[in-house]
């Protein structure tokens, strides 16, 4: 659509984190039907859809406003298949209140402002492969990955720029939180 972008709210991972996931998926569950770039790795707390860009600054201030940023050590330590949609993801076991608390006021500001939202549960969860058939695997070792939450983002769905590359791209538009930049720079 013109005048639009493709917008979510997230948890940005550090690279190093990333890069973490990205070897142990690679050694424990193979390469799989379609895995995510490992640049990819995010966990979204609402998905936005397309978004006019008039209504972008509203959204960033009502967010600013009424949401805390959530601070929480993640653990991520569970494998887990969304079937119908042919998602493997990565999860945490136990219940993660701060996240969320923190997608719950994200959904009542984007209500609040007139954007249609997923009525689905929360479950914060990293894609590990798109269209995966089959069950859910069982790697050989125990794992938990522990990541520190210090904020979340505003991130926009790119289409990748090169020709022949497929899938989208991920960029930050805005943090909230502890590495808060001015609205409009990514990086």
């Amino acid at each position: 659509m013109p005048g639009t972008r493709r917008l979510f709210f997230g948890v940005e991972l550090p690279a190093a984190f990333r890069q973490a996931v990205e070897t142990w998926r690679a050694r424990e569950l193979g390469d799989g039907s379609r895995p995510v770039p490992g640049e990819n790795f995010h966990l979204t707390l609402l998905y936005l859809g397309p978004v006019e860009e008039d209504r972008l600054e509203a959204l960033l201030g009502g967010v600013a406003a009424a949401v805390p940023p959530p601070r929480v050590a993640l653990v991520l330590d569970r494998i887990g298949l969304f079937r119908r949609a042919g998602v493997l993801w990565l999860g945490s076991r136990d219940p993660v209140p701060p996240l969320a608390r923190c997608a719950r006021a994200l959904r009542e500001v984007a209500v609040e402002l007139g954007f249609a939202v997923e009525r689905r549960p929360f479950r914060p969860h990293l894609t590990l492969f798109r269209h995966w058939r089959g069950a859910v695997p069982a790697p050989e070792r125990d794992f938990a990955f522990s990541v520190p939450v210090e904020g979340f983002v505003l991130f926009e769905s790119l289409p990748r720029a090169l020709p022949g590359e497929r899938g989208v791209r991920y960029q930050v538009l805005h943090r909230f939180g502890r590495r808060e930049r001015p609205r409009g720079q990514s990086g």
